[in-house]
């Protein structure tokens, strides 16, 4: 109960500091959108959200700043390739992981799908592994660019969420 208290009021410091207000209005709804988000979050991961962990919240903050830093090389690498006549090529590949978490494979798939030039398609649970639609440079069957992604996506969820 102490630890859903201290991320509720984690939440409304957040809260307060986006807002940059600190009108009743702002408090009020600041402490219900706290409220809802910590029990929503209990209920949709259980144990494994971690709350009140503070080395968890440090993990996901740098899960989210290596995903930005992803996302702009891949903007990149994709403009680049675009605007080289020949040089893309695109294919369907599958690769597996070793989460077992429901809340992070889906994070890991919304993960693969916000790089550009990749897509997550599917994801096969008796298998664990991802169907992903992506644009490579050379496109063989496999991307070693995928496959390295995953794996350091998969090492930080696994950190915040197991």
């Amino acid at each position: 109960m102490k630890n859903k208290l201290l991320f509720a009021l984690s939440l409304l410091v957040l809260w307060l500091l986006l807002s940059w207000s600190l009108s009743l209005a702002e408090l009020i709804t600041g402490a219900v959108f706290s409220v809802i988000t910590v029990l929503v979050s209990d209920k949709l991961f259980g144990a494994a959200s971690g709350v009140g962990n503070p080395l968890k919240y440090l993990w996901f903050v740098v899960y989210g700043l290596t995903l930005l830093w992803d996302i702009t090389k891949a903007c990149a690498n994709s403009f680049f390739m675009l605007i080289r006549p020949g040089a893309q090529g695109a294919g369907m590949i599958e690769a597996g992981t070793t989460l077992k978490n429901q809340a992070s494979i889906g994070i890991l798939a919304g993960t693969l799908s916000l790089l550009p030039g990749t897509i997550t398609v599917d994801f096969d649970r008796g298998r664990q592994t991802f169907s992903v639609y992506c644009m490579t440079s050379h496109f063989d069957g496999r991307s070693a660019a995928v496959e390295v992604l995953l794996a350091k996506y998969e090492r930080l969820l696994k950190k915040v969420f197991e």
